[in-house]
């Protein structure tokens, strides 16, 4: 509000680029990426055998940070020193996010930022917003795309699996059409800071 600095942190999903979860506070602490990995892991199903990358930020090396990585099952991945290339897909986000949404004078409050943020993010980048790196696509329907693909094309393998190797491959297979087809998959999640101004 008014001249307060706010925090926002966002976890994404590094196939499609698709925002997962996020959280806005008006302190950088553990606390703020904890409660962003939480949205991100809700949103996601509660999947496990995630790498979960970052910058070397003391909010992800905080212990808070790592017991919830642990307890999700997560593994932790972290930039080396000096070494932004990791996170540019991330930058990427809040460069977007600064240059077509956010108000240049700012939010009246955190609430109004909160409310606005969270649609930009969770709406217009995911759903509408065209991403270079998916041909063109929202990262949700390049998302969507991919279950199309696999699930006709892993319908095929069971049955042919099936046929050859009796049940137990056919459960294997099962469990990544019923929607588990991310797989151990690449998350990257960073902290930036914005105006109230």
């Amino acid at each position: 509000a008014g001249q307060r600095w706010s925090y926002l942190a966002v976890v994404l999903d590094l196939y499609a680029r698709r925002v997962v979860g996020w959280a806005l506070s008006d302190r950088p602490d553990a606390e703020l990426v904890v409660k962003a990995l939480d949205h991100a892991y809700e949103q996601r199903g509660k999947p496990t055998g995630v790498l979960f990358h970052s910058d070397q930020g003391s909010q992800y090396a905080s212990r808070l940070f790592r017991q919830r990585l642990w307890r999700y099952r997560m593994e932790q991945s972290m930039s080396r020193r000096g070494n932004c290339w990791d996170n540019s897909p991330m930058e990427r986000v809040f460069r977007s996010l600064k240059s077509e949404w956010i108000p240049s004078l700012g939010y009246r409050s955190i609430p109004d930022a909160r409310k606005d943020i969270g649609d930009y993010l969770m709406d217009y980048y995911n759903r509408q917003r065209p991403h270079t790196f998916n041909d063109g696509m929202p990262p949700v329907v390049a998302e969507e795309k991919l279950k199309i693909l696999l699930s006709s094309s892993m319908v095929s393998y069971a049955l042919h699996v099936t046929q050859s190797s009796g049940p137990r491959l056919c459960r294997v297979s099962w469990s990544v059409l019923s929607g588990n087809i991310y797989g151990p998959r690449l998350t990257v999640s960073n902290t930036t800071r914005h105006s109230m101004q």
